[in-house]
Formats: C-alpha cells, sequence, structure tokens
C-alpha cells in the first residue's frame, strides 16, 4: 500500500502579486515631509529607509523610503514627541530627534546623514562562534554587524517595492523531477505581472512560528512553510534562532555570510504532539557594498529522509536602479515520502523519496512607468519537428511552452523558432497538425534551461498521422480521415458551418444484380472553420459540401476530392462566401461576333423560365441559389449557344451572374418535315443528327412522343428504365452498370458524360436540373462502342446521355 505523506499548499508558496504605490493616509493623520542630504553632498539621497518612532513606547509607527532627491513623507498617527531612525545598506543607521509633531504635522525637515560604512571586507570567520541568543551577543561584534546589514536589506526590499510602484514580471513554475537522476517528471509554467511585497508570504503571524514551527502534520500529509521577510525580521525569530558567521566556502571570497540556526532550547514536539520543525540557514551579502546577494535556508527537525533530500529553499536578490532590491529568483524544494510494505512482509514497512516538488519563480522584467528598470536576457528556442515513423518534417505542427503563452507552428520544413523566450526552464510540448485538430493531447517533447544561456535546439518527433487517426477514428481497413478548413473570402475561419460529404457505395453481386447506395456523414465545423470526418473510404471520389451556417441560412459550396489507396487523409480548404442570396440573378446580353446585339433572342435556363433579350441584346434571368444550371440561347438564324454553370460556390457573394453569349449565324433551308409511326420527333434537316443515328441501331432513343407517354416524373425517372442504367441520388449522376468492376473504375466516378443539344457538358451540372417537359429527345450509349464519333470524348467509355431539347 502506498500513501502520500508530504503536500505543499499553494498558499504557502505561491508569489502574492499586490497593487504597489503610496499608502493612502487616513484624513486624521500627521504629515512629516522632509529630505536626506549625505554630509559630503548637496544633493539628496535616495533609497534609505526612514522610520517614524514613538517617543515614549519605541516601537515604529510608519516607515517609507526616501525616493527621487531625497524626498519623504511620513503619516503619524497622531500629534505627539517621535524621532526618526533612517537605514542605509552599507551604512551605520541614523537617528534625529526628539521631534514634536503638532496636528497640523510637520514640513520641510531636512536631515543630513552621516556617511560611516559598515566595513564588513573585514569581517573574518576565526572559528565556529558558539550558538547563544541573538540578543545576548555584544552590540559592536561582526556578527550582530552583519545580521544589521541583512535585515537592512530585507526591510528595504519590503519597503521599496511596497511603495515604489515598480511592476514585476515573472516566470513561475512547479516542477517535480526524480530524487536521483534529477529527471524532469512534470513542469507548469505561468507568468504572472503585477507589483510585488514578495515571492511567497507565510500564512501565520510570525510569533506564532515559535510554538508551532514551519510544518503541520495530519494523518496523511504535511503542510510546509517558509520563513518570509516578515519572520525573519520579527523579534520572535531574533529570539529563538542563533547568529554565526558562516564558514567560507568555494567561489565566496567576496561574500560574507550570518547563520541562524534554532537555539539550543528550541522545543522537540509542538504542543500537539507532532515533531517541531524549524529552519536554519544563511544569509550571503556582498563584502564590499553590503548589498544582501541571496539567502538559503534548510529545514530542521525533519525526518533524516526528507532532510537528506534537499528540504529548504533558496532566494537571490537583484538590486535596481534608486536603491530598490527586488527578489530576482526563489524555489522551495520539499521531497514526497512514500510508505510501503516491505515485499515478503505483512508488517514491516519502509519510506523512500518518491519524487522531489520544487515551487519557484524568476524574474523576468522589471518597469517602473514606461522605463524598465531591468529585463533578463531573452532567449530562442528552434528546431525541427519530424514524424517518428519516417522522420518526414512536420508541417504545421504545433509546439509550445507548457503553462506559458509561447506557442508557434512550423512551416512547410518542419521548422519552428520561439523569440523572445523570458528566462526560466520550460517543458515543451508538440504534436501534429492533424493529433491537434482531432483534439489529441500533447506529447511532452523535453525540457530546457533558459536561466543561463540564449538559445536551446530541439529536434522533436511527433506520432504519425495513421496513430492519430487510430485513436481518434478506430481502425476501419482501407478507410481514412477526410479533414479540411472553411474560410471566408477574407481568409478568415468560418464557424459552426454543417460540412457533409457524400460517396457511393457497392452492395449485392454480380450474379443477383449490384446497386449504389449514396453514404452520408455530418459534421459541424469548429469555431476556427476546422472539421474532420473519419471512415471515409479510400479511392472513393466524394463529395464535399457545406450545407447551412450558424444562423440557420442554407449556403452551398460544393467541392469534390479523393483519398489515395496509399493514403491515410485528405485536406479540403473550402472557400465560403461571407453572404449569399436564396436565389441567382443571371444578367447578361448576348451578341453576334461582330458585337451586334441580338434582340429577341429567346433565353432560358434549361427546364425553367425563359425571357427574351431587349433591344440591346441584355436579359435576366433568376434560378435557385447552390444548383448547376445551364444557360440556352436560340434566335432564328443562329446557331444555339448552351452554356453551363457550375453550383453557387462559383458565384459572387452579391447573388449576381454577368454572362455574355456570343452567337454565329448559320444559313437554314426549310424542309420537309420527317415523321414516322413509333414517333414525333421533328427536326429541320435533323439538326443535331438524332433520327441518323436512331437509324443506325446503336444506343437507346427516347423520342417527345415516349416522353409524352410515360409522363415521367423527373429525367432520372425517365432513363432510370433502361437496362444498364443506374441513376445515383442526390447528386444527380448516371451511371453504366456492367458488373462490380464498373463501379470500381475510379475515373468514372462522375458517371456518363451529358450533352446538351451537342454541347458537351462538364459534370458540375446535375441531371436533376433537367426538366422533361422541355425535351424533344435523348440518346443513351453504354460505352466508347456504342457511341458515335461525334459525341466521343475521354469520358465516353463510361458512357454518353445526349438531350435534345424543344
Amino acid at each position: 500500500m502506498t500513501r502520500k505523506c508530504l503536500s505543499i499548499p499553494m498558499r504557502a508558496l505561491a508569489l502574492v502579486l499586490v497593487a504597489g504605490g503610496t499608502p493612502v493616509m487616513s484624513a486624521d493623520a500627521q504629515s512629516i515631509r522632509g529630505r536626506l542630504f549625505a554630509s559630503d553632498s548637496s544633493h539628496g539621497t535616495r533609497g534609505a529607509i526612514v522610520q517614524l518612532v514613538d517617543q515614549a513606547s519605541g516601537t515604529v509607527v510608519a516607515r517609507t523610503i526616501a525616493r527621487s532627491e531625497g524626498v519623504f513623507v511620513l503619516s503619524a498617527p497622531r500629534a505627539g514627541t517621535y524621532s526618526l531612525r533612517t537605514l542605509r545598506i552599507g551604512y551605520r543607521p541614523g537617528s534625529f530627534g526628539p521631534l514634536e509633531v503638532p496636528a497640523s504635522g510637520l514640513a520641510d525637515l531636512a536631515l543630513t546623514l552621516e556617511n560611516v560604512p559598515v566595513t564588513l571586507a573585514a569581517v573574518h570567520v576565526t572559528g565556529r562562534n558558539s550558538c547563544t541568543l541573538a540578543s545576548d551577543q555584544a552590540s559592536g561584534g561582526d556578527v550582530l554587524s552583519v545580521w544589521a546589514e541583512a535585515r537592512t536589506n530585507l526591510l528595504a526590499t519590503l519597503v521599496a517595492r511596497a511603495e515604489s510602484g515598480i511592476v514585476v514580471t515573472t516566470t513561475m513554475y512547479e516542477r517535480v523531477t526524480a530524487p536521483r537522476t534529477g529527471r524532469l517528471v512534470r513542469q507548469v509554467v505561468t507568468q504572472q505581472t503585477g507589483a510585488s511585497e514578495r515571492p511567497f508570504r507565510s500564512p501565520l503571524a510570525p510569533e506564532s512560528y515559535s510554538t508551532l514551527g514551519y510544518r503541520d502534520d495530519d494523518a496523511t500529509d504535511a503542510v510546509y512553510r517558509a520563513p518570509d521577510a516578515d519572520v525573519m525580521l520579527s523579534d520572535s525569530f531574533a529570539a529563538t534562532h542563533c547568529l554565526h558567521l558562516a564558514d567560507e566556502v568555494i567561489g565566496s571570497a567576496n561574500e560574507v555570510g550570518v547563520s541562524f540556526e534554532p537555539v539550543r532550547s528550541a522545543p522537540r514536539l509542538r504542543p500537539d504532539g507532532h515533531p517541531f520543525v524549524d529552519v536554519r540557514g544563511t544569509l550571503w551579502l556582498d563584502r564590499a557594498s553590503s548589498v544582501l546577494r541571496r539567502a538559503e535556508f534548510r529545514y530542521t527537525g525533519v525526518e533524516p529522509l526528507v532532510a537528506d533530500g534537499g528540504a529548504g529553499g533558496t532566494l537571490t536578490f537583484l538590486p535596481l536602479p534608486g536603491g530598490v532590491t527586488v527578489i530576482g529568483s526563489w524555489a522551495i524544494t520539499v521531497p514526497r515520502v512514500e510508505v510501503t510494505r516491505r515485499p515478503g512482509s505483512a508488517s514491516r514497512q519502509e519510506q523512500r523519496v518518491a519524487d522531489l516538488w520544487t515551487f519557484g519563480g524568476e524574474l523576468a522584467l522589471a518597469r517602473l512607468g514606461d522605463s524598465i528598470l531591468w529585463r533578463a536576457p531573452d532567449a530562442t528556442i528552434r528546431g525541427t519537428v519530424r514524424t517518428g515513423a519516417t522522420g518526414a518534417a512536420a508541417p504545421r505542427a504545433s509546439v509550445r511552452l507548457a503553462g506559458t503563452s509561447y506557442r508557434t507552428t512550423t512551416d512547410s520544413l518542419g521548422r519552428f523558432e520561439l523569440q523572445r523566450v523570458l528566462p526560466g526552464r520550460y517543458e515543451v510540448l508538440s504534436r501534429s497538425d492533424l493529433a491537434e485538430r482531432l483534439g489529441l493531447e500533447e506529447g511532452e517533447a523535453g525540457a530546457v534551461d533558459l536561466r543561463t544561456t540564449r538559445w536551446a535546439e530541439l529536434a522533436i518527433n511527433v506520432g504519425p498521422d495513421a496513430e492519430a487517426i487510430r485513436v481518434r477514428c478506430g481502425g476501419a481497413e482501407g478507410s481514412g480521415l477526410l479533414y479540411g478548413d472553411v474560410r471566408g473570402p477574407d481568409g478568415a475561419p468560418t464557424a459552426n458551418v454543417v460540412v457533409q460529404a457524400s460517396w457511393h457505395e457497392v452492395a449485392g453481386t454480380a450474379a443477383l444484380g449490384l446497386d449504389a447506395q449514396m453514404v452520408r456523414a455530418a459534421v459541424r465545423a469548429d469555431s476556427l472553420g476546422r472539421f474532420h470526418i473519419c471512415r471515409v473510404p479510400r479511392e472513393k471520389l466524394v463529395d464535399i459540401m457545406v450545407v447551412s451556417d450558424s444562423t440557420g441560412t442554407t449556403r452551398l459550396a460544393r467541392l469534390t476530392t479523393r483519398i489515395p489507396k496509399d493514403g491515410v487523409t485528405a485536406f479540403v480548404a473550402i472557400p465560403w462566401a461571407k453572404a449569399m442570396a436564396s436565389r441567382l440573378r443571371i444578367r447578361g446580353h448576348v451578341a453576334t461576333l461582330t458585337g451586334r446585339p441580338v434582340r429577341n433572342a429567346t433565353v432560358d435556363v434549361l427546364g425553367r423560365d425563359e425571357t427574351q433579350t431587349d433591344s440591346l441584346g441584355r436579359f435576366t434571368l433568376d434560378v435557385p441559389a447552390g444548383e448547376s444550371f445551364v444557360v440556352r440561347a436560340r434566335h432564328l438564324g443562329h446557331q444555339p449557344v448552351v452554356k453551363p454553370f457550375a453550383s453557387s460556390s462559383d458565384v459572387p457573394p452579391d447573388g449576381v451572374r454577368d454572362v455574355a453569349i456570343i452567337m454565329e449565324p448559320i444559313a437554314v433551308q426549310l424542309g420537309a418535315n420527317v415523321t414516322t409511326a413509333d414517333s414525333t420527333m421533328s427536326f429541320v434537316n435533323d439538326i443535331g443528327g438524332f433520327e441518323r443515328r436512331r437509324r443506325t441501331g446503336h444506343g437507346t432513343f427516347i423520342t417527345q412522343g415516349d416522353i409524352e407517354t410515360r409522363r415521367p416524373l423527373s429525367f432520372a425517372d425517365l432513363i432510370g428504365r433502361v437496362p444498364g442504367i443506374k441513376v445515383l441520388e442526390p447528386v444527380g449522376t448516371a451511371r453504366v452498370m456492367r458488373g462490380r468492376d464498373s463501379f470500381l473504375d475510379t475515373s468514372c466516378d462522375n458517371g456518363m458524360q451529358l450533352f446538351v443539344d451537342g454541347v458537351h457538358i462538364d459534370n458540375s451540372m446535375s441531371l436533376k436540373s433537367l426538366n422533361v417537359t422541355s425535351l424533344r429527345g435523348v440518346e443513351l450509349y453504354h460505352g466508347l462502342a456504342e457511341t458515335p464519333v461525334e459525341l466521343r470524348t475521354r469520358q465516353a467509355k463510361c458512357g454518353t446521355i445526349a438531350v435534345w431539347t424543344k
């Protein structure tokens, strides 16, 4: 059995961000204003701490820091007798007073500071001091001199940052590492900006630690607390810890340290019977300037496993221009201990350090107003992302730093670059473009440490697309994934539209007959206009249609694609008009080759309304938007013209299409009508060759008389009765059924070729747009061999439909 024994609550370790600025004085407070001057200068001295001390009680009732030109402002709680105490890093304290502060306050005080430096350079460690109470040390001893400077630094850090209005950006992290190897197990990085008093705040009052210590224990967890600046500046901390000069360590010749540790009479147990956990540590100062550089501490009274695991913390201090000191970095580490049963024993247990939990932060930027006081060197992360299985470049793959806003995508060669990265340790996450679209989790791509270097190079591998499809769609033999984007004319994503894909599946056997069924799959695009459809068969021609948007307006855009035989995906970029009318207006003019308008020409949309051109050859027609159609123009003495148009995806957003029709003159000789017993079809000189081809006996012919006799409901109903012809709904294509192979021949997925009045129409036109009442005859040919030479194209092997209109 394993149980978690230690945990770290964020309330004890989190960075506390508060609004900075000058404290607001109460209406009844007495204001004390003045300036500080150095004894050897007429200029004001900034950066010194000024404390207001009640003369009767000796307590500090207010404190501030001298700003530009040494100006300071204090607020006394009431009229009375006070004194002023000044503290400067590297100098002896100063005292002024007593001062009688009237109800009206004091102004224009001029205080001269004595420049008596603290000579820490002369402090040497001659032997380890015995651990006695700090309050019992000689007031002029080296230990107390160093400790006083350390306390001044800590106090300056609190006062200056609370009142200076400096705004800092800090990179925060929570890190879990392996205890022996230091391998990164998990890390979360965030960035916070604000005016900071301190990097962490202890939740208890300073005096509480002398009885409760720095750890709380319950049945399952242990909560560790860290001493903040208020705790180390408190009288209770000084009374319960002894001081001595720290032993010199390698590389610290320019530093002097004052160490603190619990007094020998410190309790071993808390009042509740749990172990009393205290702290010991060292504050390191610069010998020349007396500036506090760093602080470190360790927990005492803890289990050996916890102590050996390095339970404790460190802080570094960064002086800024103007005498303000901020926390440059901080970290607190606590081992997590597991208790398990020893193998082979039901009663004996053993403990081990499972992992190390570290909470910390590092200063990235310090700003005062519009001025940058300090900025950590910017760093760059660059590299390549490849597919793990093949090593091919992974374009459009995402790369981001966990817990931050740093994010980018790779180029066509799989390359990426993150610039202006703030210092810190980061976990890098990455996934392929397809994995992101499918909502799959990112994979850990490694960790980078940018605290001491300005660049990092990474080689990242992501999973193959086939694996992403398997996870999201499941395994399906012979199928793949269709995905894409829907974007408007300005390139912006079109969200929440419905995307429908349709294709044909063959059912039945060659012996019993084959049938083609339409299969449809519809999905709604996400907020970025992205969509994906699982289990789309390979090698099938797939018709893609956008059918509606979030407002409920039906708008159509059609494309076709195919997943290749050896592929697993197909990508489709769908252009989408922002606005589209429910009906399309055809606006145009009819003219001859010489530019002369053709008046009174008959223009119609095949099978729908017709109109006449005016004296300038102009006309307008309305058709339903989103459908393919054919515009036909006829005029006595001119060759008829047929112009096919695709669906509304080719139509401008305003719903108006301009059309220019050029007609060629022909010489017409009137002859006798040809009438037979089985036909009511009559052509002037058999224009188009319908009768001539019918007499050859090749193909299937439907005359106008047949149409009137059968009274078909639609064109599909008319030709669907012809053996070997199958109309595929709802796309409106016809296919020749010659056994299973005809359906597996992907080159004929678009169906039989179509001619209207002798003009070859591309496959964008649906047979549903043909109105049977407007037809005079239909020719059907089952393949290349049957198709006459004048109607042959590359698609003739798929069969031919030739329609003739009235």
